[in-house]
């Protein structure tokens, strides 16, 4: 079902994919501003 699902509306897998990124390099921001935080405190 879902390789059907992929091959009809490819675009709605290119925005479930973007969203994904999106999210994980926003998490990435975030851990490194942490990281930056911390090193000024020290």
């Amino acid at each position: 079902m879902a390789p059907t699902i992929r091959a009809t509306n490819p675009k709605i897998t290119n925005e479930i994919g973007t969203i994904i990124l999106y999210l994980f390099l926003l998490q990435r921001g975030e851990s490194n501003k942490k990281i930056k935080n911390q090193g000024n405190i020290v």
